[in-house]
């Protein structure tokens, strides 16, 4: 048998949802907002002036999980810088503007909430993946998304097909 091939008790249909020990920031360190649930915490996280969401605007928000603190290896070699302290303070580095935190932090009680939200959030999509895939139709979700991404207005393809590497860098298109 082929070597890419799965065997038979390795082809399960059912849907498995990612393995975190932090599900707050998926074992990064840095908590993330692209369900925009950090919004529930600070409503203007990640958003202009005039409120219009816009991703990496304000201060990384730094987690409190194992992975936001320095990890070094056996022999003694660091594996990962982290972003706080073995004190627990989010950390401070010196940069050409003078002295900045790698982030700020939402509070540990808050972080525990997130991390509490998103992993059941996983848990109830594990559960309608998996009973979709049974029954062989699309779940909500996805049915939804069809239809609103079928509505939006198609790109213009260019002419010509690819352009080569050289003449996108180069900035002059090929001649071809």
């Amino acid at each position: 048998m082929a070597s890419h091939k799965r065997l038979a008790p390795q082809s399960d249909s059912k849907f498995k949802r990612p393995q975190f020990e932090c599900y707050a920031c998926h074992d990064t360190g840095l908590l993330v907002n692209g369900d925009g649930l950090l919004r529930q915490y600070l409503p203007d996280y990640d958003t202009k002036p005039n409120g219009m969401p816009c991703g990496g605007h304000d201060l990384a928000l730094v987690c409190w999980c194992k992975a936001a603190y320095r990890e070094l290896g056996p022999d003694g070699q660091l594996v990962r810088g982290g972003f706080r302290d073995d004190s627990g303070e989010v950390r401070i580095v010196q940069t050409a503007t003078g002295q900045q935190p790698l982030g700020t932090c939402l509070s540990k009680e808050a972080t525990r909430e997130l991390h509490a939200k998103r992993r059941q959030q996983w848990i109830d999509t594990e559960t309608v993946m998996s009973e979709a895939r049974a029954s062989g139709e699309a779940p909500w979700f996805i049915t939804e998304s069809k239809v609103v991404l079928q509505q939006l207005p198609k790109p213009k393809q260019r002419q010509g097909g690819l352009q080569s590497l050289g003449s996108i860098l180069s900035g002059t298109p090929d001649a071809a």
